[in-house]
């Protein structure tokens, strides 16, 4: 028998010689003992999950960090990008839509704000959602036609690629938008020109001619393979701006324009 008060031991006791306190048996002392450790272990189980999410969410970005670097540096380094790279592709597209989607809306908010401003989801979503659809389906065309051509790849790779390329020409859409901010309108236009021209136009002929051969394997000639990507990704960028004209005549006068 064992006090759980002071710890003094005692043999067939019902209260301790010492202070008084009800004696434990030793099967309830060490059943109390252990209850405690069990608690104890379970804490830090339970903090295992959030800190294994956040050294996930750390590691991305850092590997995020240097991909977009590394490509600011040498865009051209995109083409030995890897299946791997696949999520860096999408955070790219993300980037881009983001900034493309903000800064309509901002500038179109300014100018209609004697009007009370311009709808969020009209002006900010649509078109965010309308050049993640635009950059997914240049990417997913292009992939298309590198099937056509029985080339080695995947989606994801093309992603990946895509999204490679695309870092520098999202800076000069980003210079685009500073040009405009400061009131250089023709600056603001050129860099925002380049920006969408570059990532419909140029990163698809950057990819399907990046092996160097200019005919695929069955002997097709890859600039006109190009050519179709263009025209469908112009198909494309014709619904995404319909979808936003719309928005603006519905937002402003009322009614749609088509």
């Amino acid at each position: 028998m064992k006090c759980p008060n002071c710890g003094q031991v005692g043999e067939n006791e019902k209260f301790c010689s010492k202070c008084g306190t009800q004696m434990e048996s030793n099967n309830e002392a060490a059943a109390a003992a252990e209850h405690p450790v069990s608690e104890v272990n379970e804490q830090p189980t339970q903090a295992k999950v959030p800190n294994e999410t956040m050294e996930k969410l750390k590691s991305t970005g850092q590997g995020y960090g240097e991909f977009l670097v590394k490509h600011l540096k040498e865009p051209t380094n995109a083409r030995n990008l890897t299946e791997g790279d696949f999520v860096s592709g999408i955070i790219t597209f993300s980037i881009y839509a983001l900034i493309t989607a903000l800064f309509m809306f901002i500038s179109l908010n300014t100018s209609m704000a004697i009007l009370g401003g311009v709808s969020f989801f009209d002006f900010f979503i649509k078109p965010l959602i309308g050049f993640l659809v635009l950059l997914f389906g240049t990417a997913g065309l292009t992939y298309g036609v590198q099937v056509f051509a029985k080339e080695e790849g995947s989606f994801q790779l093309t992603v990946a690629k895509f999204g490679g390329y695309l870092i520098p020409f999202t800076v000069v859409y980003l210079l685009g938008i500073i040009f405009g901010l400061i009131k250089l309108t023709s600056l603001a236009f050129l860099a925002s020109a380049i920006g969408v021209v570059g990532a419909v136009f140029v990163i698809p002929a950057l990819i399907l001619f990046e092996n160097g051969q200019t005919k695929t394997a069955n002997g097709h000639d890859k600039l006109y393979l190009s050519f179709v990507v263009y025209v469908l990704a112009l198909v494309i960028l014709g619904v995404v701006g319909n979808m936003f004209i719309n928005s603006f005549y519905t937002g402003i006068f009322g009614g749609g324009l088509f």
